[in-house]
Parts: structure tokens; C-alpha cells; sequence
């Protein structure tokens, strides 16, 4: 019987029916069926000019993995010849790869995800036909309000992720990446919770990367404990990253999660999500999370920035931290 797996995507990262990667794939293949939609009246939408790319990635453990080398163009078709388009069986192994459907200019009137181009990556298990609906916003299309310079609030705190509860007795520091400025440090028993006002923020458009950036680094981490997104100990982006992470306003709050690796400590357990996916079938449960090839981020990280290079530094002046205890919240 044939399986089919319909994904309808309205956002820049669609997972299949997410697998182990330990998950066998021999002897099996896959197939893709695009189509570009319209979100308001789901006709299909003509002479967007679309490209299939697939990239490679290298497995770091069981859960991240990073790119190796650039996309290839795997196939290109027009939507007014072919909509939807399917692709011809795929036999390399899914494990090994990423998928991106990608149309650098949408028709006049159209958009996806608020630009007028389409980026939108396919991982996870992929196993007979692969549905995947782009669904486009008819209108026009309305500017970037967030201004690319401006300055911000953060609340942060650090927590296990497992146990789901703030952990104590933490030298803490919050530093730029750019310059090394120390900007506040506290003390988790102390400080729950930290506030930081009249940060900075500057990128050189909507979609660079920051040019003012902020890490913690945690000067008693436990040995047992590790920052669990990226997997290391000496430090952790925090904000600043990318201007996503203004688009609702500047008051922005975080929560850098730790991970306790003793061996008798409980474990993560990875769930799929059901956001954006209506599968047919489905398989397995683990989640394989992406890594980025920069460093990791407590915030929306960008899938489709590569760090070039550091900025300029920025001194930040002003910086004015106010901590909240619990003898204060109280």
C-alpha cells in the first residue's frame, strides 16, 4: 500500500514524522509532492519559479547534527507547468540529509511567512510520498516595522530542564560577544530571576545577523551539569541574534535550560510536536533537533545565518541591572 505523509506548512521549518536516527532506512525511498496554495482560498498558485535543495549534514550524537558543505539544486520547476510537482523516487538515505523547497521571488501580491520569497526546510523520517502544502498569504506585502537599531529589557533565568525548577547557588555572568563586557553578574540563590535593562541591539537589515550579541557563562557550573541546547559548558547565547527576536517588542524574556548528565539523573525525553503537521502515518517519537553552526541560542535560531565574521565592537553604556530576589519578590 502506498503511504503518504501531507504536511501543510505555514512557517520556515517543516518536520516529517520525526525518527531516531538509529532508525533503519535500508532498502527504502521517498518521493516529494509540492504545491504552492493559497492560504485564503486554497487554489494553487501560479508561476512561482520553485527549486528543491538537498544538503548534507553530519551527526554530532543521537540528537544534533550540523551542515556539511552547500545545497544542490535537485530539481526546478515553474508552479504554472507543475502544481503540485513530484519529484522522482529518492533512495539516499534521509538520515543523512536536509531538505529545502525554495522560491527566490513569489509572484506580486503573494508572501510566505511575511517575505516575498519561500525558504522552508524538510527534516525527519521521510518514507513513501511526502506531501508538502506551502500555503501563501494573498495582499501586500507589509514592511519590517522592527527598527534594525534599538535598545531592550531581558528577564533571564536558568533552569533544569528536566526537573522543570530554577537551579541555585550559580555564578553567573551575562557578557557581549563582541567586546567581552561584563553587563551584570549574580548569583542564582540570590537571583532567581535577573532584569537587564537598556540593552543594545543593531543588525544591517532584516535578515544579517546581530552585531550586538549576548552569552552567559556560568563561572561554578557543576560538573555534572552541561547547557542543553549545544551540548557544552562554556557558554551560551542568550539575545541579540537576530531581529525575530524584536518583532513582538522590546521587552524580551529567556530561560537558558541546563542539563544534568549524571548517570542516575533523569533524562530528556524527545516528543514530536504536532504544530503545522497532519501526517497519515506515523512512526517513531524522537525528535532529531537541529544545531546551528553558530553558536547555540536561547531564542529563535537562524537556520539560514552562518557567522562571517564579528561586527564592530558596540560599547554598551548604561547597562542597568536590577535583580530580583526572592527577599524581594516576596
Amino acid at each position: 500500500m502506498k503511504k503518504t505523509i501531507s504536511l501543510l506548512v505555514s512557517a520556515g521549518l517543516t518536520l516529517a514524522p520525526l525518527c531516531s536516527i538509529t532508525a533503519s532506512a535500508e532498502d527504502s525511498s521517498y518521493s516529494f509532492n509540492i504545491s504552492f496554495v493559497s492560504d485564503d482560498t486554497g487554489e494553487y498558485v501560479a508561476d512561482v519559479n520553485a527549486k528543491l535543495l538537498q544538503r548534507a549534514i553530519e551527526w554530532q550524537d543521537d540528537e544534533h547534527y550540523t551542515f556539511v558543505g552547500d545545497p544542490r539544486v535537485i530539481s526546478e520547476w515553474n508552479t504554472s507547468n507543475s502544481n503540485p510537482y513530484i519529484t522522482q523516487n529518492i533512495t539516499d538515505d534521509w538520515h543523512d540529509y536536509i531538505y529545502s523547497v525554495v522560491a527566490d521571488e513569489l509572484p506580486a501580491d503573494y508572501s510566505f511567512n511575511g517575505s516575498n520569497n519561500v525558504e522552508n526546510g524538510i527534516s525527519g523520517c521521510l518514507d513513501g510520498e511526502v506531501k508538502v502544502t506551502i500555503k501563501l498569504k494573498e495582499g501586500e506585502l507589509e514592511e519590517n516595522i522592527t527598527p534594525l537599531n534599538g535598545t531592550y529589557s531581558l528577564r533571564l533565568s536558568v533552569m533544569d530542564i528536566v526537573r522543570n525548577e530554577k537551579v541555585a547557588g550559580l555564578d553567573c555572568e551575562l557578557f557581549n560577544l563582541q567586546t567581552g563586557d561584563v553587563v551584570a553578574a549574580w548569583n542564582t540563590s540570590e537571583t532567581e530571576e535577573l532584569f537587564v535593562e537598556n540593552l543594545a541591539y543593531s543588525f544591517d537589515s532584516p535578515d544579517s545577523y546581530g552585531n550586538t550579541t549576548y552569552a552567559i557563562r556560568i563561572k561554578n557550573l557543576p560538573e555534572n551539569y552541561r547547557f542543553f541546547y549545544g551540548k557544552n559548558r562554556d557558554k551560551y547565547g542568550v539575545c541579540g541574534f537576530g531581529i525575530e527576536e524584536f518583532a513582538n517588542g522590546n521587552e524580551l524574556s529567556n530561560v537558558v535550560y541546563l542539563e544534568d548528565t549524571s548517570e542516575d539523573a533523569p533524562k530528556y525525553e524527545y516528543v514530536t510536536t504536532a504544530a503545522d503537521i497532519a501526517p497519515t502515518e506515523t512512526t517513531t517519537t524522537t525528535v532529531a533537533a537541529n544545531v546551528d553552526e553558530a553558536l547555540p541560542q536561547t531564542g529563535t535560531s537562524g537556520l539560514n545565518k552562518v557567522i562571517v565574521g564579528m561586527a564592530a565592537a558596540m560599547a554598551i553604556a548604561g547597562a542597568a541591572l536590577i535583580a530580583k530576589s526572592k527577599n524581594e519578590a516576596e
